[in-house]
């Protein structure tokens, strides 16, 4: 399992680094998105799940006035490390580091005056994948703050706004709440269907014969290069054109095609094309909604389908890569859609399928494209307290097996030559 993994290998680096054990430990999900895309800062619907692959800390409070940090989360340096001292005075910094996303928590979790720790940080999320390694990073850092002073991991959607706010104001993203939410209240079996403005949510179980297949393009993006703040800002800028034009729309909810039509004139090409997307993302989610609740994946799938290419023609934030890898993904018999999932501008994309055609889909994604990277995932859980026994014992010894027949023969044969080597 990835926590297995995850969390093995942050108490070794915990150990090689401190030269003692750790005594809490918590995991924080990556996610995908199954559909609604760049809509969670629109006020629009989301409907994203929690992927087994996570970001696991462990630690022990070490009585200091610092925290001391240690990650393998491979950032282009050998178990980097992050000293922090007093809490209530951290201020956002320019440029970018992974230290950015654990200030922006602590920070905001500084009033609980949480006692300094030396911690270990491993994850097996794909870093710059678009499955929100940041976001898993933020949610099981501020996990591990919470444990350490009550003992426990409490999962509110105040939590998951504080860790929202970390990366908005610390880390200089201008993400919308989406990530952080599915991090914190994701449930294992389920994904969650998102308002984004009244932040009400409904889980939805997704049945064992349904798979999720994720595809890595290998193609990596950084949201900080400014091309995600750019459609955000291009959102912001269209909704206020439309709202001149009919005053009684308030939020993108109230915008129809008609509404953007009649400003078109008013608008770039590019804007009107960014507001098409978010107004038909809106349709589409509701649409997809009911899909899933008629239990209707082949209508959901092509609704998956619909959404990439919007997300291609009038968002722009799709790659040919990404692009290659839905078309091969459609191809393949079992298969009800495939997408881009998460910010963009390379990353993953998603493929949800029959459970007994997943290996499939992997083998021909790798013929067609050889540079990607796929796996299979069931949902997973969101933010939890780990129990570290099995990753604190000791190996077990390797048993030897004994040989039989004329293996055992030959052995005995070759006993007394060796003894006589020896002398």
């Amino acid at each position: 399992k990835m926590v297995e993994q995850a969390t093995e290998q942050a108490v070794k680096l915990f150990r090689e680094k401190f030269q003692h054990d750790p005594t809490i430990g918590v995991a924080a999900p990556g996610r995908v998105n199954l559909i609604g895309e760049h809509i969670d800062y629109c006020d629009g619907y989301v409907f994203p799940m929690a992927i087994e692959q996570c970001t696991v800390i462990v630690g022990k409070p070490n009585g200091t006035d610092t925290f001391n940090i240690v990650t393998d989360a491979g950032v282009g340096e050998d178990a980097p490390t992050l000293h922090v001292k007093d809490l209530k005075a951290l201020t956002p910094e320019d440029g970018r580091h992974w230290g950015h996303y654990i200030k922006g928590v602590m920070f905001a979790l500084a009033d609980s005056n949480p006692p300094a720790c030396d911690m270990a940080i491993s994850t097996t999320v794909p870093l710059g994948g678009g499955l929100s390694s940041s976001a898993a990073l933020e949610v099981a850092m501020y996990s591990f703050l919470q444990a350490v002073a009550t003992g426990k991991v409490e999962n509110t959607k105040e939590k998951a706004l504080a860790c929202q706010k970390a990366e908005q104001t610390f880390a200089h993203v201008p993400c919308g709440m989406m990530d952080q939410f599915i991090a914190t209240l994701g449930q294992g079996g389920h994904a969650l269907l998102l308002d984004c403005l009244s932040m009400e949510t409904k889980q939805y179980a997704i049945a064992d014969s349904v798979s999720i297949v994720v595809t890595n393009s290998n193609v990596k993006h950084s949201l900080v290069d400014g091309e995600y703040a750019k459609r955000r800002a291009a959102c912001e800028a269209v909704l206020k054109v439309l709202k001149e034009n009919r005053a009684d729309i308030s939020t993108w909810r109230d915008a129809t095609l008609l509404d953007l039509e009649t400003a078109k004139d008013k608008l770039s090409d590019e804007y009107y094309r960014r507001g098409r997307h978010v107004i038909t993302e809106m349709d589409r989610i509701a649409k997809a909604q009911a899909a899933f609740e008629k239990n209707n994946l082949e209508e959901f799938g092509k609704i998956m389908i619909a959404g990439h290419a919007s997300l291609k023609d009038d968002y722009n934030v799709t790659v040919p890569e990404t692009d290659k890898i839905v078309e091969l993904a459609t191809e393949v018999r079992g298969v009800y859609g495939a997408r881009m999932t998460g910010g963009g501008f390379g990353g993953c994309v998603v493929t949800l399928v029959k459970s007994s055609a997943a290996a499939k889909v992997i083998s021909h994604l790798k013929k067609g494209y050889p540079e990607g990277t796929s796996f299979v995932t069931k949902p997973g859980e969101g933010a939890r307290l780990l129990d570290l026994t099995a990753a604190l014992a000791p190996p077990k010894p390797k048993r030897q097996r004994r040989s039989t027949g004329k293996a055992a023969e030959a052995e005995a044969a070759e006993a007394p030559a060796a003894a006589t080597d020896a002398q």
